[in-house]
């Protein structure tokens, strides 16, 4: 039998299911270091039935796309926060890093188009 005469299940995985598998992921980890735990990528796999690869991409967003100071500690052999005060972003606080604009108006998610007349002066010079 050629595998193109096979039945396929639909694909039901779409790019939002992904985001919420990793947000997922990510607050997980998260609590895990601030029930200062200092979880290594085996463990946290492990928890969440996952690839150790996984765990190390769900880190890399954390930091490099949420800003998270995560360090390595080798003495605990695991990630901590190097700034334990540090706070996951909320949705208002990821508007504001892109745009100067405060203008409930704005468009979201940014784009190139002006806000107009209401708009603030920081705004307007974008």
């Amino acid at each position: 039998m050629k595998r193109s005469d096979k039945t396929r299940p639909p694909r039901t995985e779409d790019a939002y299911s992904k985001f919420r598998t990793r947000w997922r992921h990510v607050l997980h980890i998260d609590q895990r270091i601030r029930d200062n735990d200092a979880p290594n990528c085996m463990q946290l796999a492990g928890e969440l039935e996952v690839s150790r690869r996984t765990i190390l991409r769900d880190i890399d967003f954390m930091k490099y796309d949420l800003g998270a100071p995560l360090d390595y500690d080798a003495a605990r052999r695991g990630y901590v926060y190097g700034e334990p005060n540090w706070i996951m972003p909320t949705s208002e606080s990821a508007r504001a890093s892109f745009s100067p604009c405060s203008s409930p108006k704005r468009p979201w998610p940014p784009t190139t188009e002006r806000c107009g007349p209401t708009c603030s002066a920081a705004c307007s010079a974008a």
